[in-house]
């Protein structure tokens, strides 16, 4: 049997999903600002969730919950932003190596 998150679980969850979120940056800082991109060469990304499973074992409550992770992935390659996985709980094998600037090539 799964059980419904507390209130507890659910305010760490909220405070991990914060941390994606943009801070207010001003129009300038936008358009001086650099585009990033996966290792792939991506440069569109989109939000998704990782489900994890926590055992009765592990669980503070005693009862088996399953704990949903807000990560950032390349829409190209599938592959997750290794600065959405700050803790390491997300396994290597779906996370990008590496997260970069593109080279501009002056003429």
């Amino acid at each position: 049997m799964i059980k419904e998150l507390t209130d507890k679980e659910k305010t760490l969850m909220a405070s991990r999903m914060s941390q994606v979120q943009q801070p207010q940056i001003s129009v300038d800082a936008l358009k001086n600002a650099t585009n990033m991109q996966c290792e792939c060469g991506g440069m569109i990304f989109q939000q998704g969730l990782i489900i994890k499973k926590i055992s009765a074992i592990l669980s503070p409550t005693g009862e088996e919950i399953e704990v949903p992770i807000q990560v950032i992935f390349c829409k190209d390659c599938g592959l997750i932003l290794p600065d959405t996985d700050k803790e390491g709980i997300i396994p290597a094998k779906i996370k990008s190596k590496k997260f970069v600037s593109p080279k501009i090539k002056l003429s």
